[in-house]
């Protein structure tokens, strides 16, 4: 099963990086290793590549929690109800852009305390599974 780091790990390590220019270079390159993603799971891999490289070129901090923090950006996430697979770093974005009641489907009273991805039900780990062709869970 392949992961969408591990296809960011792929140009990063083959130093391609110039496949996080389009969205259809990273997805091209993830087909060739075996991965179906969309285009907005590779714009994704964009961004937290790009934010990696940064970080690694001028020295921001150390290199495994740089790794870790990429690696985290880019798990996979399926919604339950809707199938919808983005990374947590789409999911992030969404959690920001609607309100607390709408994320977790309760009163916002009851979620002041959650965290925006560990306390949503609907959201489960997922990772792509070659041989199948289709994202499952962990």
């Amino acid at each position: 099963m392949k992961t969408l780091f591990d296809v960011l790990d792929g140009i990063s390590d083959s130093d391609y990086t110039q496949n996080l220019a389009s969205a259809e270079a990273v997805i091209n390159y993830a087909q060739a290793a075996g991965v179906e993603i969309n285009t907005d799971q590779a714009n994704s891999i964009i961004r937290v590549g790009k934010h990696w490289l940064e970080q690694r070129e001028n020295g921001n901090g150390e290199w495994s929690r740089m790794r870790e923090e990429a690696k985290a950006g880019l798990t996979c996430y399926m919604h339950l109800e809707s199938g919808d697979v983005a990374t947590a770093e789409m999911w992030k974005d969404d959690f920001q852009n609607m309100d607390a009641e709408s994320w977790f489907g309760l009163p916002v009273e009851d979620c002041k305390d959650f965290h925006w991805l560990n306390d949503n039900i609907h959201l489960i780990e997922v990772k792509f599974d070659s041989d199948e062709q289709e994202w499952v869970e962990i």
